[in-house]
């Protein structure tokens, strides 16, 4: 009886340790923005109105600010682009915000900020860095966006990829009760601002919101198979917050017929190889690769769909779909 009792006990404390309590879907709810005055100007969300009637949606990254998209956002504006480059809820003030807010309130926003730019444009692209490039994947499963871009985003934080190991953070493992008992914890950022500047929470990690995103990636990783959009996905050899095979998944399981991969190895110089859009080696680089991929996209440059032909190009094809299956297995964080 007293094995019983422990085997339920310990299995009770693996769940709650995992997937925690009170994490379930939450309604929509209306953002307040805060006053834009009371902030800096470098972390205020931006909107600016382009002439060629196509819109950009660039959506920053996890405890970071609109100041990470703000050059690229520029840049295309500059070329007749319309952008908007949205504060994610609790972003940009403190981290005592950030800490009552969750995955779902930041995607009703992005969601919100894509219906607002589609009401002026004829077609939208979504751009996201790291939890923006989550985001916006999750809008390109849920709306039939005309492009995604997404830069060093993720879709699994620890797991098995093509025999590999990876973990990005043991604690992840154990989220769901460490977040009952620290909403907050103080970290030491790796970080070299002379290289690759970065406005945002740099001595608190918000780990409920964490515990949050994990929860979520699942249901958008199981539904990448829906996006059929234009895609591009860009990301560092090197991250060192977010690996590569993230983008390398990506690319495998998402449906669209134009779709592109760029992945380089940054030198080491002391920044996390994450933040791709200000790092002073690789963001011209990056600029454009997404410039490109856009006006490809406009000039109506598409592949042609690839066909299957033949019974054994059928098996092949179904014995790839099985793999892909008992990957998913082991891609639980």
């Amino acid at each position: 009886m007293f094995l019983i009792f422990l085997t339920s006990g310990i299995i009770v404390f693996l769940l709650i340790s995992y997937w925690g309590v009170g994490f379930f879907p939450r309604k929509k709810k209306d953002y307040e923005q805060p006053d834009l005055n009371l902030i800096s100007e470098k972390v205020r969300p931006e909107e600016l109105k382009g002439s060629k009637g196509i819109g950009i949606l660039l959506i920053h990254g996890f405890e970071g600010s609109p100041f990470e998209m703000k050059e690229l956002g520029d840049y295309l504006y500059e070329l007749g682009y319309s952008i908007n480059i949205p504060l994610l809820p609790g972003h940009g003030t403190s981290i005592d915000d950030l800490v009552n807010t969750s995955f779902n309130d930041w995607y009703f926003h992005v969601e919100k900020s894509y219906f607002k730019l589609k009401l002026d444009c004829k077609k939208v692209y979504a751009i996201g860095i790291s939890l923006g490039g989550l985001l916006a994947i999750n809008l390109a499963e849920k709306h039939k966006i005309d492009g995604l871009i997404t830069i060093s985003a993720p879709v699994f934080f620890n797991g098995l990829y093509n025999g590999k190991w990876v973990m990005t953070d043991f604690r992840l493992f154990f989220s769901g009760i460490l977040s009952l008992f620290f909403r907050k914890i103080k970290i030491t950022r790796k970080s070299n601002s002379d290289i690759c500047p970065w406005e945002g929470y740099e001595n608190y990690l918000a780990f409920n919101c964490v515990h949050s995103i994990k929860i979520n990636i699942p249901v958008v990783r199981k539904n990448l198979y829906k996006i059929n959009s234009p895609v591009c996905l860009i990301h560092a050899i090197n991250d060192f917050t977010i690996p590569v095979e993230n983008s390398y998944y990506i690319y495998q399981e998402i449906h669209s017929i134009e779709k592109r991969e760029f992945s380089f190895y940054i030198p080491n110089d002391l920044s996390t190889n994450h933040v791709l859009t200000t790092h002073t080696y690789v963001k011209e680089r990056v600029f454009t690769y997404i410039l490109q991929f856009i006006q490809d996209c406009e000039s109506n440059f598409q592949l042609d769909p690839i066909k299957l032909l033949g019974t054994k190009s059928h098996v092949k094809y179904y014995l790839k779909r099985f793999g892909r299956k008992i990957k998913k297995i082991f891609l639980r964080v």
